[in-house]
């Protein structure tokens, strides 16, 4: 994570969302109230270049229901979710008055079907496994992505054309 200043949205249980000045991990730690683990967005958002932060503890911690879970993506996301861009180079980037305009437009809109999507697959999941947690090995983040429901499977040959 770098030293430099950035911009990115804490979008909080019960709070409107609000732009906060990310300087460093404390930064992040402070607006998340504790450690951060990265949330899979829907592929939308992911397309435009952003990426989230929630509290992975927020269980452990019985933070509060998230009022956006859906419209990111969860049936249960607890806690704050802070929204920056992510380049693809490792480092997080600050957002932009464009982005922020176009992410109030986002969480202020319907449950896009792609969201609600992954939130029934969000939800099988959790009823399956109520801790949260299973260990599972895959090859690439494709297979984890048709595992979870986000991605149609590919076709049963896809791996055999000649």
């Amino acid at each position: 994570m770098s030293p430099r200043s950035l911009h990115a949205l804490v979008v909080g249980p019960t709070t409107l969302c609000n732009v906060i000045t990310v300087s460093g991990l404390n930064d992040w730690r402070k607006a998340l109230g504790g450690n951060l683990s990265s949330l899979l967005l829907p592929e939308t958002l992911r397309a435009r270049g952003y990426a989230a932060y929630c509290n992975d503890d927020g269980v452990a911690l019985e933070l509060e229901p998230n009022r956006f879970a859906a419209k990111l993506g969860f049936w249960r996301l607890l806690g704050p979710a802070v929204i920056f861009r992510d380049h693809g180079d490792g480092d997080e980037h600050g957002l932009t008055a464009n982005d922020l305009k176009f992410l109030a437009r986002y969480l202020s809109g319907p449950v896009s079907l792609e969201a609600q999507a992954m939130v029934e697959a969000d939800r099988r999941f959790l009823e399956s496994n109520p801790s949260g947690v299973v260990m599972v090995a895959f090859e690439t983040l494709d297979e984890l992505l048709w595992a979870m429901g986000v991605r149609p499977s590919p076709p049963a040959d896809a791996g055999n054309s000649v």
